[in-house]
């Protein structure tokens, strides 16, 4: 067998699918990073579960149209199983409900964005229940790296304020329903 040499160009296609998967990241941050502004916006207008159901059903709409054209990825998910697809599914719904309402019981839109930010707690949570459900070993890294993001979401919920347990509360207190349900969206 002729070995390949590494050293060729990029072909014409190989440089078109690197500038589709570069572009289709920067629309994921793009989306990611209105996610929240946008579910309080449509929250305001008709409610969460309404606005929940229409941004989900429109982004379902484009997956299943993506989903329906590119017949490897069809055969590729079709092999997954049953159980995993819909516990995932159920997750995912149970994920976004739970963020929606949380968003729109906010009370102002400083609640809003504390709301969004313990619900931006999920990579943090995904990483330690990896650790402790998939019994995966952890790195000596994780813990520091753990309380550096709860010190980030910490600092925030304080508003630049001196730390006091009486303000926390306060935070907290004020609308418990809203923070319960953004944390438990994050544990989802």
């Amino acid at each position: 067998m002729a070995k390949q040499d590494t050293n060729l160009p990029p072909t014409p296609k190989t440089i078109e699918r690197s500038y589709l998967a570069t572009m289709g990241g920067f629309g994921a941050i793009l989306l990611w990073s209105t996610t929240i502004g946008l579910a309080r916006s449509l929250s305001e207008q008709v409610g969460s579960l309404h606005a929940a159901a229409a941004v989900y059903g429109i982004g379902g709409l484009v997956g299943l149209v993506s989903f329906l054209r590119i017949g490897r990825r069809r055969q590729h998910i079709l092999h997954l199983p049953i159980k995993y697809l819909l516990g995932c599914g159920a997750l995912f719904v149970g994920y976004m409900l739970l963020l929606f309402l949380a968003i729109g019981q906010a009370e102002n839109r400083e609640q809003v964005l504390e709301v969004g930010l313990l619900n931006y707690l999920w990579p943090v949570l995904t990483l330690l229940l990896s650790v402790v459900l998939l019994g995966k070993k952890a790195n000596w890294l994780l813990l520091p790296g753990t309380l550096l993001a709860l010190a980030g979401v910490f600092v925030v919920l304080m508003h630049g304020e001196t730390f006091s347990c009486h303000v926390l509360a306060h935070h907290l207190v004020s609308n418990p329903g809203a923070y319960a349900l953004a944390l438990v969206a994050a544990v989802f």
